[in-house]
Order: structure tokens, then sequence, then C-alpha cells
């Protein structure tokens, strides 16, 4: 009996500082500073047991830009660590690694959901450890001190008759260390591949923010992309960029990228799983400032941005050589099945190609005259101009009576001066007649 009791004791005592250790609470970035001498990250715990912080490091984008951790964090509290001058002033990313190199918070700064902050100011959760982000001008990081607490089951065991101990040898180990839940966990930690993941749209040239990349999850279920990679053309100069993203089933995703390595003036963009592997590709070989490269049924073209929404139409260049009258493509382009499967009332005519190459030139002396920029441009249906010339038949007529009449007077004309040059020699005939005396 006094066995038994000291084994529960025992296993009472061990499980009690085994989950302190290896547990895997949700801890999270809550706050930080990139423009502060030096610069600072605070993380608080929002579960409900103390964790243990030796082994676990705060780094950004990179793997040797990093600092340790150290100590404990007790249920809703907080640690602030010093950074040194270390985080980007002008973007960059902050990651919270637990002490099995898994990643258990990411945040990147500065985006839409991460504003920006100034000199001696901070961008933290508000409140703390909720989704939204905000500028604090007066921050107030803390740093909490947590300590284990003492437990009493040590002294019950003290005055246990000392012949009851030698006999605990051989069963204690196959009891406890067996049933440590700490080896479950861990297969969850190495990261899952998944097929069917696409680039779906490509911002290479923003007008204002940052670079990103929209994905498209082709699956029936949701995935879950541990330390993927974006980069541009191998060996291209521009270091990979990491990102974690959670898509529901055939959904879209945007990773905003903390700092540009896609070249305007053409370049690569590759997807690579967390081994490096390439899952898709797009080759381009311009871009437009504002617009973004989309897919639409396998074929690229700039358009206007969709992010988290379907991309979109590209139409098809016509192939024909000959140049084909403005009505006959308007006619054709809109009648039968197209035009009441994939266009609305007052939807798109034309559009541009990647070379910026129209459809029908007669629509690019339109837009070149309206100053619309020649990517995805959609002309509706009843803004076109008309001409307002006179018909064919008018100008012609028009024509002929004048040059009738120019005859006419040049006839008449010519009639006069021969009748007047006639009367002239018979006056001067009479004249010598007259002299003469006849």
């Amino acid at each position: 009996m006094a066995i038994r009791r000291l084994v529960l004791v025992f296993l009472i005592f061990f499980l009690f500082f085994v989950k302190v250790e290896n547990i895997l609470a949700q801890v999270i970035i809550n706050e930080f500073s990139a423009l502060s001498s030096p610069d600072w990250v605070e993380i608080y715990n929002l579960g409900e047991e103390i964790v243990d912080l030796d082994g676990w490091k705060i780094r950004d984008d990179t793997l040797t830009n990093k600092i340790d951790l150290s100590g404990l964090i007790c249920p809703a509290s907080f640690r602030k660590f010093d950074f040194s001058n270390r985080l980007n002033n002008a973007g960059d990313e902050i990651r919270l690694v637990n002490n099995k190199e898994e990643e258990i918070d990411r945040v990147v700064y500065f985006s839409a959901q991460v504003p920006v902050h100034l000199v001696n100011q901070s961008t933290g959760r508000s409140p703390n450890g909720a989704d939204f982000w905000q500028v604090f001008f007066l921050p107030n990081p803390q740093d909490e001190a947590c300590f284990l607490p003492i437990p009493t089951p040590t002294v019950t065991i003290s005055p246990t008759p000392s012949p009851a101990i030698t006999p605990l040898p051989t069963p204690t180990p196959t009891a406890l260390l067996t049933p440590t839940p700490t080896i479950t966990i861990s297969p969850t930690s190495s990261p899952q591949d998944y097929d069917n993941i696409f680039l779906n749209e490509i911002m290479p040239n923003p007008k204002e923010g940052s670079e990103w990349i929209e994905l498209y999850n082709g699956n029936d279920f949701k995935v879950n992309l541990i330390d993927w990679l974006i980069d541009d053309l191998a060996d291209g100069g521009s270091s990979p960029q990491r990102f974690s993203l959670i898509i529901e089933a055939n959904s879209y995703g945007v990773i905003d990228l903390t700092r540009a390595i896609f070249n305007n003036t053409g370049d690569q963009v590759r997807l690579l799983n967390s081994q490096g592997v390439l899952k898709d590709d797009f080759l381009y070989s311009n871009t437009t400032i504002g617009q973004s490269w989309g897919r639409f049924d396998g074929s690229w073209c700039l358009q206007e941005p969709t992010p988290n929404r379907s991309n979109l139409i590209c139409l098809s260049l016509l192939t024909t050589p000959t140049p084909v009258p403005t009505k006959t493509i308007l006619s054709t382009t809109l009648s039968g099945s197209l035009a009441s499967s994939r266009f609305g009332q007052n939807d798109v005519l034309g559009q541009v190609d990647y070379q910026g190459r129209l459809i029908d030139p007669d629509l690019k002396d339109y837009l070149l005259d309206t100053e619309e920029p020649l990517s995805l441009l959609a002309i509706k249906r009843s803004r076109r101009p008309r001409r307002n010339w006179l018909p064919d038949w008018l100008l012609f007529f028009w024509g002929g009576l004048s040059l009738g009449l120019g005859l006419i007077r040049m006839v008449k004309k010519k009639t006069d001066s021969s009748s007047t040059f006639s009367l002239k020699i018979l006056k001067e005939g009479s004249r010598d007649f007259t002299n003469i005396g006849l």
C-alpha cells in the first residue's frame, strides 16, 4: 500500500514538470518596434499553462538573423526581448520558433494588416492577442517574470519508510516514460506536401505597397502550406522568401512579399514547397505599373488586379493577317452563344494581349483618343463615338455640280469674248471704207 502511494505521488510530480516543458501553447507575437534603439519584440501567452522558452528563437525571414529566448512565460503574461537593430525599417517579417524548430507565429510588416509606425513608436495587437493591429504612439512593452510553483507533494515523500523505497527502481522507468504526450505531437511538425497548388495572379510592378502573389488551391480540401518558398529566376540574384499560408478548398490565398524580388522588364516566378521542389512557375516579358499578370483557362495576360477573386477573361487574338472591318468583328464577337454565355449587356467587346496589340485596329484608335491604358481595357457597347460625315453620294453630287457650273461659266465667258471681238472688227472695217470715200 505504501509503495502504491509513493508511485502515485512520484507520477503526479513528474507529469507536472513534463507538461510545463513541452506544451505547444498559444504563444504569439503581440507587439514590436523596428524603429527603436534597440529594436524589440513582445510575445504574449494566450494559453492556460506555463511555457518554458529555453531553446525558442525569434528570427526574421533569414536563418542567420535571430535571437535565442530563455526563461518562462506564465498564462496571460508578456515577455519582451531586444532584437538589437536588426529589424528592417522598411519592412520585414518576424518569426517565433519553438525548441523543435516549429514555427509558432509569423508577422509580416508593413502591410495592409500591419500598419507602419514611426521612430520610437510600435505596432501591436489591440486588444492583446487579437487579430487587429494598430500603431502605438507611446509604446509600453511588458516583461513579466514567471516562476514555477513549488510542488507540495514533495513534503509527503520524506517520511516514507526506507524499506519501501528499495523495490521501486524496476517499475518506475517503464511506467512513466511510455505515456509521455510529447511523442504523439512530434509527427505533425514535418510540413506536408500538396499537389494542385497553382500560381494564379502576380503583381510584379505595384503602384503602391509591396509585390504580392495569389495562389489557388485546386483541391477539395483545406491545405496548410508551411515554410513554402516564392523565388524569381533560379540563380537570378534575389534570395527566396519563405511563407506559411492556409487556403480553403478551391479558394485563393494572397502572399504579401516583404521585399521586392521581381524585375519590371521581365522575370520568372517560381513556387516551391518547403523542400525546394518546384510546384508551379510563370515567365513574363514585361510589366505595366498597377496591373497584374493573371491566369485564365491556362493563359496569362495583364489585367486589372483581382486579389482573392476570379481573374478577368483573357480573349484570344485573331490570327488572320488580313485586316477585318470593325463592324464585322463587333458583330461576330457579340453574336451567338459567345455573347450570351461569356458577356452581359454591358460587358467586354475586346481586350489587349501581353504585347499591347488590339483585336480591332479601329478600337485601338478609339482607345488612343481617349488616353486610356492599353491593357485589358473594357470597351463598353454603347460608348463608341459616331463620326458626323456627310453621305458619300451627297459629296459626289456636290462635286459634280460644282464642276458643271464651272465649265458653263468658262464656255459663256469665251462666247462673250468672241462676240465682242467680232463687233470690234466690223467697226474698224466701216471706218476704213469711210476714209476711202465709198
